[in-house]
């Protein structure tokens, strides 16, 4: 009998974990569509200078060479902090030292982007979509798991 109950409780502890790891999951997205949501409202807005702008390549799967990107990180100050970002742009339209006008997340200035761009929303359709899709996952199948667990228990002490 010592077993089983040993057994129950280490599996008990493995759904456990499932479950916290579904869950911080799904805290994580909450919090990056409130970041996003802050920072596609508009938030603040400043100026920053572009610190470099390289060009690169953006291909299809298989290879082709669909066009040729400039890739732009910008400083910016907050309170007489630095913080950065990077954008995508037509080749050449942005060259080192160019202002831009951005928008950032007053609670935290490295949620930023360039006025204007809708970046953001790329990053924040993939972390919900596949991070959604993760977290329920996770969480359905530890309720599951645990329900099974504790009918098998509750015919063992009968």
């Amino acid at each position: 009998m010592t077993h089983i109950r040993q057994t129950y409780l280490w599996k008990a502890i493995k759904l456990s974990l499932l479950m916290t790891v579904g869950v911080a999951i799904a805290i994580y997205i909450v919090n990056e569509t409130i970041n996003a949501i802050q920072v596609m409202r508009g938030g603040a807005t400043t100026t920053a200078h572009v610190i470099s702008a390289d060009d690169e390549d953006r291909e299809y799967d298989d290879g082709r060479r669909v066009a040729i990107v400039t890739v732009a990180v910008y400083e910016f100050a907050v309170d007489g902090h630095p913080f950065y970002g990077r954008t995508e742009v037509s080749q050449g339209s942005l060259s080192i030292g160019d202002i831009l006008t951005i928008v950032y997340n007053p609670k935290d200035p490295s949620k930023n982007r360039v006025k204007g761009t809708r970046e953001v929303l790329g990053h924040l359709f993939t972390v919900f979509l596949f991070g959604g899709m993760l977290s329920y996952f996770l969480i359905k199948t530890a309720i599951d798991r645990f329900l099974s667990l504790k009918a098998a228990k509750s015919s063992l002490d009968r």
